[in-house]
């Protein structure tokens, strides 16, 4: 990932926000055309609610978490990543 244009970057962010967005709500069983339409920004957002409403993880369905969490660390890099080109330019 170290050698993705700023378009790559971006296009893997949103794929990625979009993904994540999409299991929260199917997880809490809400319909994804909440983020149907969406700025990335907004559905960043979702998101983040999302997570802080979050229960608990169940203990039974360990690789599912460590999916979701692998994708939000991969997010959470990304914007990291996009902020350092942003305070670069």
């Amino acid at each position: 990932m170290s050698h993705m244009s700023r378009s790559e970057l971006a296009a893997k962010y949103e794929t990625l926000v979009v993904s994540v967005a999409k299991s929260l709500l199917a997880e809490r069983g809400y319909s994804q055309h909440h983020i149907e339409g969406e700025a990335t920004g907004d559905v960043r957002e979702i998101v983040q609610q999302l997570l802080i409403m979050r229960p608990p993880p169940d203990d039974n369905v360990a690789d599912t978490e460590e999916a979701l969490y692998a994708q939000i660390d991969e997010l959470l890099e990304l914007e990291q990543r996009r902020q350092v080109i942003t305070d670069a330019h």
